[in-house]
């Protein structure tokens, strides 16, 4: 890829795009909805993919009802997720290399971005080899 000037600095999102967390909310989100009795159709899961909170909740309240304790809900999905992410939490295939391009390069200053509850989560999954 060329760009059209060096930039000054790479800040990286860890979420969705370093690691691989689809398939850990997608299990975390079976699981609270086989807690709270209900169902989840396959392909919801994919309706929610890039959306913000707000938006997956009017989902949500949508496939399940508007009585739904939607946000309950979303504690217990959230709270399952970290719980499988604690162990199952690895990046993507090919990521290192990427990442090390601009790493390795002194022009650039870098940096990533994860939305972990603590830098102690955060740090040892940075360190995990990919899947």
């Amino acid at each position: 890829m060329s760009l059209p000037r060096a930039p000054a600095a790479v800040v990286f999102d860890m979420d969705g795009l370093l690691f691989d967390t689809e398939r850990l909310y997608q299990e975390a989100l079976h699981i609270a909805a086989a807690e709270a009795g209900c169902e989840v159709v396959p392909d919801f899961f994919n309706q929610t993919l890039g959306l913000p909170w707000p938006e997956c909740r009017v989902l949500l309240l949508s496939h399940f009802g508007e009585t739904f304790a939607v946000d309950d809900f979303q504690a217990v999905w959230i709270r399952h997720f970290w719980v499988i992410a604690e162990t199952r939490l690895t990046l993507k295939t090919g990521v290192l290399g990427e990442v090390r391009v601009f790493t390795s390069n002194e022009a650039y200053k870098g940096c990533a971005c994860i939305s972990a509850p603590s830098i102690e989560l955060a740090s040892p999954v940075a360190e995990r080899p990919a899947a």
